[in-house]
């Protein structure tokens, strides 16, 4: 897991030449304009889904893991807490998809991170991650974009 600004979004080009040009578009596009949906910037290579959406209590995020892609999760508004663990710290409840390449886990809730906006968080496949957890007392909408990259 990665936590940044978006400041040092420079930093992300070293993974992959699709990391780069998900930089290139993270600079270049305003992201508060982005309606709620699905963007292909490389076909399913390299794609953008905005969100926006409430957040959830901790007893009801789910801890999730991808094998084909990494996240990169900006907030665009509000804030939500992000929950990272090590996928061989969890058990895996819900079998991993290839179609949807992901695999949801059960596990106990550690290591919750504060995103806010103009912060975003990296997720590879080693990382489990239980996104959109209240960072305050109820719900809090946000807005927020992941941008998957295919590894």
């Amino acid at each position: 897991m990665i936590v940044d600004t978006t400041d040092n979004l420079e930093q992300l080009r070293s993974i992959s030449p699709l990391t780069s040009k998900a930089v290139d578009w993270l600079q270049n596009t305003d992201l508060s304009a982005l309606a709620d949906g699905s963007y292909e910037l490389c076909g399913r290579d390299l794609y953008v889904s905005v969100q926006e959406r409430d957040t959830k209590p901790a007893d009801e995020g789910i801890w999730e893991s991808h094998r084909l892609y990494l996240d990169i999760q900006v907030v665009i508004e509000g804030r939500e807490l992000m929950g990272y663990c090590p996928v061989g710290r969890l058990s895996s409840n819900v079998p991993y998809s290839e179609e949807k390449d992901i695999e949801f886990y059960a596990g106990a809730t550690e290591n919750l991170c504060l995103i806010y906006q103009g912060m975003f968080a990296v997720f590879l496949p080693q990382d489990a991650h239980m996104p959109n957890i209240t960072a305050g007392k109820g719900a809090e909408r946000g807005k927020k974009l992941v941008v998957k990259v295919r590894l």
